[in-house]
């Protein structure tokens, strides 16, 4: 028998099969995998992070310690300037997955889950205490954060009234403008029909006008609750948001989307998120969360921006269910 630790981060080497530990995994795949092992095959592999789809509706992704915590992810117990890339996952490996383990048969890897921390990847609707004028000043606050230090060549240049126009801004804006009255009168064919002329506009693994429509979803729970909309209403409203959703996007995205609709986020969203309604400063959270990736934290920022200040002026949405609920503040 050969057994061989590798190194500090616990790299196992038993048998000629390379063992690695999971060092934590989103609680959502906790509630989605079990002892039944089911195939998987390797979707697409970057520098930190390797997506697994196990079928046309869910997607493991690992990723190594340098990123940040996702839904339906699985930060790897390696260190943390080592790249997943370099492990050896390639796109179209098969995989083996169940609430255990995760077998990579081609290059005789096994990813052991157990004992891995758990990370809550659900949302947290906490009752906030901060006035409406100082949650105003924190939205203005992101949108001046976005157009200092973001990157605004995708949609995020719709904040900038000065900018000059590109093809995303000028190609979204109407569906956008639609797409805010269509949540303003509550009217569920209009949303689902403006979202549909932004799901996939971009480039890339998540789509510019995804990443700003999830945004939009992240202030559409977490401030439409700030004030006092009931959960079910808003979750009607992110339902139609990405009603038309299937083969309009990329697998990832959709599945980026679909967590939103949940109001499951990453955690520099949901870190975001939580500042905005809950401190008086959201600075470091939101640099943070322009940090991610390309042009996609500074997209998603900028949705987070439009969709609070639209949830800001709407207030609570009341009224019965026959005739829509209309709008009061």
């Amino acid at each position: 028998m050969i057994f061989k630790v590798k190194s500090k981060k616990f790299i196992i080497i038993l048998m000629g099969i390379v063992m690695l530990l999971a060092k934590s995994i989103a609680s959502d795949l906790i509630d989605t995998l079990t002892s039944k092992t089911v195939d998987g095959i390797v979707h697409s592999v970057f520098d930190h992070a390797c997506n697994i789809q196990l079928d046309k509706n869910r997607l493991v992704t690992l990723i190594s310690p340098k990123l940040p915590n996702y839904p339906s992810a699985i930060k790897l117990d390696i260190a943390e300037n080592r790249m997943i890339r370099s492990i050896g996952f390639k796109t179209g490996m098969k995989a083996a997955v169940n609430k255990d383990e995760i077998k990579i048969p081609d290059i005789n890897i096994t990813i052991l889950l157990t004992g891995a921390k758990v990370w809550d990847s659900s949302p947290l609707f906490l009752r906030s205490n901060i006035s409406e004028e100082k949650l105003n000043e924190n939205i203005e606050k992101i949108r001046d954060l976005i157009l200092k230090y973001g990157k605004i060549e995708g949609v995020a240049s719709i904040l900038d009234v000065n900018a000059v126009d590109n093809n995303y801004k000028n190609f979204i804006i109407n569906s956008v403008k639609r797409l805010a009255k269509g949540i303003s009168d509550f009217d569920y064919k209009e949303i689902s029909e403006a979202s549909k002329r932004l799901i996939g506009l971009g480039p890339g693994l998540t789509p510019a006008a995804d990443d700003f429509l999830l945004g939009i979803l992240a202030s559409l729970y977490y401030i439409g609750y700030y004030f006092g909309n009931h959960l079910e209403n808003l979750k009607k409203i992110a339902g139609f948001i990405i009603y038309d959703l299937p083969g309009r996007t990329t697998f990832i995205s959709e599945i980026m989307l679909r967590n939103g609709m949940k109001a499951r986020f990453s955690e520099p969203i949901r870190d975001l998120m939580l500042a905005v309604i809950h401190t008086t400063s959201v600075q470091d959270k939101c640099i943070n969360l322009l940090n991610i990736g390309g042009t996609s934290g500074s997209d998603c920022a900028a949705g987070i921006v439009w969709g609070g200040l639209l949830m800001f002026d709407i207030g609570k949405l009341t009224g019965g269910e026959e005739n829509g609920p209309k709008i009061s503040r």
